[in-house]
């Protein structure tokens, strides 16, 4: 069958009457027309493939990376052949402080506690890594392991939260007002409130203000409440609005009048900038602390406190901060979750020889931490692509002021003693400016870079790094969903290169895949569709790097409440000992753009705009074409069908300003599709019945392409 099958591709593509006859008569098939805007002058990109095509690794829980990444399987992960290599920084996602070299000192070395420092030398390879746990911590919720909680609203007086002191006037050299720190709590659905108690700890504020907001700044995501604190408008100031104390302790409040709010929130502008008993560390009088907050009704001498105590997550309110304290212990120290070693990324293999993309923790670590590490890899000579300060700072509560102030300090730092180092960050959590009124002036991205230009911080700001997970409609259908996104994400990379930062800005992808959850159609065609045309789509819209992520071999979960749907964001699925089982769409999609597509590897391929003349009812192009030219001036043409129901005999023009000519194309094809993977479901326990290699075969003089339904397709000019 195999054997018959290219003989039939390779005849119809040459207009051979007798294979025509051999069509499968059940197949949907429809001519299209693919043209290539080409100036050779005036390409819309170029890049260099092993200095732009990569693969992110993250933490784990216990024990898995020994699983994961044992040396048959990094070999694995290899062969797909995506160059470079970003770590991912899963203890940022989780509140927490990252020990990047598990030796190292405290502040308080005494008592092992306080402020960490990693030592910039390891007499032994440092292999593993870990996060620890922040007893001043703020946040209910983390997008991690999600195992933590908030001690504002414990029920333990002796706990407290107490925000960065980083961003007190000692270190900024500005005042607190310009850096408020604040505390919101979500009292689950609107009440009537007229009373609210603060206990402070040291530093409390001496000056704040109160407000609320109803039901609009607060969404769920899969269970877990999340608060949008800068959207437009929200807030109004309660009653007693603007607050001045002379001492801290506990504190009533009462308003003048009953209030119906769902959150409420406390607004620190000046610190008493006191300390606690026994205090020898400037940082534990900077910023503001907060024992345990009240907020409810007073009714006939009466009061019904409606916040929730409790220690975790699902037994306390939603508590969120715009920032937590650094400090810890020892004795914090996160077992169940292990960051892969500096050591272990350079010297395993995984990199491959190849300059590596870093991660360093900001949010949740402090400068000299995040220097330290620097000077380590400077040390140890390894070769590094650039240092991505922070993760999804957009998902911490974090103010974009707040951020650029942290950020600057770390770069700042770097910067005088490793000039040629290339900085930038921080891994927002995609692109969503649908939501924004005017999204360059109110996203996320656009108030970052007005603060780096205004602080005159943009020597120091060198690329900007975000995720790429565009499916969020998890139960419906994909094929309508991976058609779209093409749209949608021309639209985001549009407006962020050109409108909100110069058009010749560095972007990178430093996560890319279908969906954030775990989820059948990632190990489908669904998900080796959307990564090839994502692949295609980031450098022809001017992206500069794209890392895909999944590449370590996984296990297939169920992460949706709403269906029952196991997936994975993986290459390889493995068994309980670690051993590969089999290779999903995901591993032959990058195979193709990678080893195929974007080659010769070592040199800048110029890539040209392209579009079809197949649409479905919404307008959204069934066919992506990405073309490269190499150096040699040959073509090497991407092609994804996203049709699932239709192939199509594809002719393609150039398209020039003197007019046009069709390509008649001889060289090598690769082909992927139904007939090369399918995929089994059964629950945990789903695998692919086909796995195979894409079909590679010859055109000679051919005018047509024929392209499978669903399916993907490299041609390579010979």
């Amino acid at each position: 069958m195999k054997i018959f099958y290219r003989c039939f591709t390779a005849l119809l593509l040459s207009n051979c009457f007798s294979c025509l006859m051999a069509q499968k008569p059940f197949e949907k098939q429809q001519s299209a027309k693919i043209i290539i805007e080409y100036e050779e002058a005036k390409p819309v990109n170029s890049f260099i493939p092993n200095q732009s095509l990569g693969f992110g690794i993250d933490g784990h829980e216990q024990g898995d990376n020994a699983i994961m990444l044992n040396p048959n399987n990094i070999k694995a992960m290899r062969g797909v052949g995506l160059h470079n290599l970003s770590y991912r920084l899963r203890t940022e996602l989780g509140m927490e402080v990252w020990h990047w070299n598990p030796s190292g000192h405290w502040s308080d070395q005494q008592h092992h506690r306080g402020y960490w420092i990693s030592d910039t030398s390891s007499i032994k390879p440092i292999q593993l890594s870990w996060g620890y746990f922040l007893p001043r911590r703020g946040n209910t919720f983390d997008q991690a392991e999600n195992n933590g909680y908030s001690r504002i609203d414990d029920g333990d007086e002796k706990t407290f939260w107490k925000s960065n002191p980083y961003l007190d006037r000692y270190f900024s050299g500005v005042a607190d007002s310009l850096h408020p720190q604040w505390v919101a709590v979500d009292l689950g659905k609107r009440k009537s409130i007229n009373q609210i108690d603060i206990d402070w700890a040291a530093p409390y504020a001496t000056e704040f203000r109160l407000e609320y907001a109803g039901d609009s700044c607060i969404s769920d995501f899969n269970g877990v409440a999340i608060l949008d604190p800068y959207k437009k408008g929200i807030w109004r100031p309660l009653p007693v609005s603007f607050m001045h104390v002379n001492k801290g302790g506990k504190l009533t409040i009462h308003f003048p009048e009953t209030i119906n709010a769902r959150v409420v929130r406390i607004v620190c502008l000046r610190s008493s900038h006191t300390a606690l008993p026994g205090s020898r560390d400037k940082r534990d009088s900077c910023g503001f602390a907060i024992r345990e907050i009240a907020v409810g009704l007073s009714k006939n001498g009466k009061f019904r406190d409606y916040i929730k105590k409790g220690k975790t997550n699902k037994t306390q309110s939603a508590v969120f901060v715009s920032t937590t304290d650094l400090w810890h212990r020892a004795t914090d120290k996160d077992v169940n979750t292990e960051q892969p070693g500096v050591d272990f990324i350079f010297d395993s293999g995984l990199v491959g020889g190849n300059p590596a993309l870093l991660a360093a923790g900001l949010v949740y670590d402090i400068p000299e931490n995040t220097l330290a590490l620097v000077h380590y890899l400077h040390k140890k000579h390894y070769s590094v692509l650039g240092l991505e300060l922070g993760e999804e700072p957009d998902g911490q509560y974090i103010s974009p002021n707040d951020f650029t102030e942290l950020y600057l300090q770390s770069a700042k730092k770097i910067k005088q003693q490793f000039p040629n180092l290339n900085i930038g960050g921080p891994s927002f959590q995609g692109l969503d400016f649908a939501y924004l009124d005017a999204p360059k002036v109110e996203s996320w991205q656009a108030k970052l870079y007005q603060c780096m230009r205004q602080r005159n911080g943009l020597p120091y700001f060198q690329f900007m790094s975000f995720e790429w997970y565009p499916l969020e409609d998890i139960c419906a259908p994909a094929p309508p969903q991976v058609i779209a996104q093409k749209a949608e994400f021309t639209t985001d990379m549009k407006l962020l290169l050109g409108n909100i930062l110069p058009a010749n800005f560095p972007l990178y992808i430093t996560e890319s895949g279908y969906s954030v959850l775990a989820i059948e159609p990632e190990v489908k065609m669904d998900g080796a569709i959307l990564n090839a045309d994502v692949t295609g789509q980031f450098f022809a819209l001017g992206g500069k790097k794209i890392f895909m992520y999944g590449l370590e071999p996984g296990s297939l979960m169920n992460e949706s409440d709403q269906c029952k749907s196991y997936g994975n964001l993986e290459y390889f699925g493995m068994d309980d000992n670690g051993n590969i089982k089999f290779k999903t769409g995901l591993y032959y999609s990058s195979w193709l753009c990678s080893q195929k597509w974007a080659q010769p590897a070592d040199k800048s391929l110029k890539i040209f705009n392209a579009y079809s003349d197949v649409k479905d009812p919404g307008g959204n192009e069934y066919l992506s074409a990405y073309p490269l030219l190499t150096p040699a001036g040959k073509w090497s043409i991407l092609l994804v069908n996203k049709n699932p129901n239709i192939a199509y005999n594809v002719s393609v023009d150039i398209k020039n300003r003197k007019g046009g000519h069709p390509l008649l194309f001889s060289g090598e094809v690769f082909q992927f599709s139904a007939k090369q993977y399918q995929w089994k479901a059964d629950g945990e326990k789903g695998y692919p019945l086909r796995s195979l290699f894409p079909e590679n075969f010859m055109l000679k003089g051919a005018s047509s392409v024929y392209l499978p339904a669903y399916s993907i397709t490299a041609l390579r000019q010979d």
